[in-house]
């Protein structure tokens, strides 16, 4: 028979409550991305998604960056599994500037130089590519609301990657994978 231990703490009337507010919040979230906002295959009023879209594509550019630049850093299965996440970065990009060149305008570009500096250690390396994952995920939960629908399923998928790539550097720094129940990235 299976036996479930119980909690290391009480469950608090506060707990449950700040919880179940928690789950409203973020029912709501998901809620608001189910909008009616159409797609007009001519081409016409794709601006904002456009904008998102570019904006989702910088972010990707800036994890291409971290990790190109924080990945030497690495040893073992840490840097094994760094080199995997930068490939899905890279296809992720690829992805996204197809996508908006299918819309008709300009994917745009990396930056020169991002600002970032390389850490010293593999745990403050781990630490930096988590903040990077963690920031392009609040930008997706952000953005997803407000992309139409043909759009959203690429964003979707992206974001989902994100997570995992998040879980997997989580793990590696020692901590919890999904120290939350709904990932939603802190910018």
């Amino acid at each position: 028979m299976l036996r479930i231990p119980p909690p290391a703490r009480p469950l608090s009337r506060r707990m449950l409550l700040g919880a179940g507010g928690t789950a409203l919040s973020v029912c709501a979230g998901a809620l608001s991305a189910c909008g009616t906002k159409t797609f007009d295959p001519g081409g016409q009023d794709v601006g904002t998604d456009v904008e998102l879209l570019n904006g989702a594509l910088d972010v990707k550019h800036l994890a291409v960056a971290t990790y190109g630049l924080l990945t030497p850093v690495l040893s073992g299965r840490p840097l094994a599994l760094a080199r995997q996440m930068l490939e899905h970065e890279l296809t992720h990009a690829r992805a996204l500037a197809g996508l908006i060149v299918s819309l008709r305008a300009t994917p745009n570009q990396p930056r020169a130089d991002y600002g970032l500096r390389r850490p010293s250690g593999a745990l403050a390396a781990l630490g930096a590519l988590a903040a990077a994952e963690n920031a392009a995920l609040a930008f997706f939960v952000q953005a997803l609301p407000r992309l139409s629908q043909p759009h959203r399923a690429v964003l979707v998928a992206v974001a989902a990657d994100d997570a995992m790539h998040l879980a997997v550097l989580q793990a590696s720094r020692g901590r919890p994978p999904a120290p939350d129940a709904f990932v939603i990235g802190r910018a």
